[in-house]
């Protein structure tokens, strides 16, 4: 070997390294598992979370998705008509954050149950894993629409003054929008027996105790019902509102009361309480 050869030779050696001849003869073993989500869910974006489950977005069915890898299995959360999600990350926060770029909005759900069992090293088996309950996302509303925040409207109450013990009591009221009633029965302690009812007062009194006797619920809408409270719902049409208590009244003692009407609409706003007087007789 002359001089120059021994050069190149050498020079070789050192910027090569052994480790590094090997990994260029044979690369490291890599292993890749899939796991199958349902077809048609159109597929986009992932993001690890740091409690173990991957989270997915669906942007051919619009929703979201939380794959547990340990077992396969996945959930997966609808979004509303129209949404077609695209990107996804898990905030610092825990909550999941996704964009909707139909929509040009920002999502953002969170789960109130606990993060996935830790699994039981071997040989002790797994616990039987508890089913998860679904959260129900926060509806994101379409573009141009406004939540409703008008409460309900009761007004014109009026009821049978007086009333002998079985008697019923008749009561009507106007009711502005579609709503669920409440109806409670509140009698005056210190209100004496009377055999005869009471004139018409305009004067100012001091307000009194009184305690509730009982209440009952049904389902009324803007319009004309007749309803026998003994737990069952009616329809109703346009117009006045009439209720017919039996049941309440049926055991009440003579003496002053109250009837108090509550309506709450389908979006939760509840109505100011309407109260109105009426007397149960002595015979």
């Amino acid at each position: 070997m002359n001089r120059r050869q021994f050069l190149t030779t050498a020079t070789a050696g050192i910027l090569v390294p052994p480790a590094l001849r090997r990994a260029t003869a044979q690369e490291a073993p890599f292993r890749v598992k899939y796991y199958p989500i349902r077809a048609g869910i159109g597929l986009h974006d992932v993001a690890p979370a740091t409690d173990g489950p991957v989270w997915f977005t669906g942007q051919g069915s619009g929703v979201l998705g939380r794959l547990n890898p340990r077992d396969g299995s996945f959930k997966t959360f609808p979004l509303g008509n129209g949404a077609a999600p695209h990107g996804v990350t898990v905030g610092p926060d825990g909550a999941i954050w996704f964009t909707l770029p139909g929509t040009g909005r920002v999502g953002r759900l969170t789960l109130d149950v606990p993060p996935d069992p830790t699994p039981t090293p071997e040989p002790t088996p797994e616990p039987t894993p508890t089913p998860t309950p679904t959260p129900t996302p926060t509806p994101v509303p379409l573009p141009g629409t406004v939540a409703d925040t008008t409460a309900p409207n009761v007004t014109g109450l009026v009821a049978t003054r007086c009333l002998l013990p079985g008697q019923p009591l008749e009561a009507g009221f106007d009711l502005s929008e579609n709503a669920h009633l409440l109806f409670s029965i509140r009698r005056r302690v210190e209100s004496p027996a009377r055999k005869r009812c009471p004139k018409p007062n305009t004067r100012v009194k001091k307000p009194g105790t009184s305690v509730e006797s009982g209440h009952g619920e049904t389902e009324g809408r803007a319009g004309q019902v007749v309803a026998r409270l003994s737990g069952m719902r009616s329809n109703a049409r346009r117009g006045r509102n009439r209720v017919r208590l039996l049941r309440q009244v049926a055991g009440l003692k003579p003496g002053t009361y109250q009837l108090i009407v509550r309506a709450t609409d389908a979006s939760g706003n509840r109505s100011v309480d309407q109260i109105v007087k009426f007397w149960v007789l002595k015979r």
